[in-house]
């Protein structure tokens, strides 16, 4: 089973999970804070009135005006807003450089470059347009370039059940048999938790 497969079975377990451990948890925290208002000591109105009268005693752990000027006076001197708009623009270029030669790189190179540019946005966590995606699963000539591509474009859709369900299903019909065998695979197990979480959902608090 490939990497990704595992991760996609991850984040489905844990959408399965989510429900019920939310339910769970708001059970519990419910209880404490009820627990909590029962073993807070009392509050005389007398002393909320000598808090309110004598603020500088709730706060007497603040730092003085004098520490704090001087610790004004030790503080680096901040950079200009103009300093730091030059600092940044050269980092931005580069980045668009970059960028731009990684999305030339899969719509255009070779079926090594093609490759390892999906796998490269994929580590960098660098947005493919979804379209590019989809012409790559359904029409690039390389066989683990369209794995790669149907792989990231499930990548796209996490956390979101019903797009999932959507392109699983649409890839049935994809021409390439490795992504038909993946996408049915794949379907089963998320059915399977689906199945699973709506199983844990009924189960009764005890």
């Amino acid at each position: 089973m490939s990497w990704s497969s595992w991760r996609f079975i991850g984040s489905i377990t844990m959408m399965a999970l989510s429900g019920f451990m939310g339910w769970s948890l708001n059970e519990q925290q419910h209880a404490s804070q009820q627990q909590n208002v029962l073993n807070q000591p009392a509050v005389s109105p007398t002393s909320s009135m000598l808090q309110s009268a004598h603020p500088v005693a709730s706060f007497s752990n603040k730092a003085s005006p004098a520490t704090s000027l001087q610790v004004a006076d030790e503080k680096t001197p901040a950079a200009s807003p103009t300093q730091i708009a030059c600092a940044e623009q050269p980092r931005s270029e580069a980045s668009e450089r970059e960028q731009a030669q990684l999305m030339h790189s899969i719509n255009y190179g070779d079926e090594n470059k093609r490759y390892e540019g999906l796998l490269l946005a994929r580590s960098n966590s660098t947005a493919v347009p979804e379209n590019t995606l989809k012409t790559l699963m359904e029409t690039d000539a390389s066989d683990r370039v369209r794995l790669l591509a149907f792989e990231n474009y499930l990548e796209t859709k996490s956390g979101n059940p019903l797009e999932t369900r959507t392109a699983l299903q649409t890839a049935l019909s994809n021409s390439n048999g490795k992504i038909q065998i993946e996408a049915k695979k794949l379907l089963e197990q998320f059915e399977e938790l689906e199945h699973i979480n709506a199983n844990t959902q009924q189960v009764p608090m005890q």
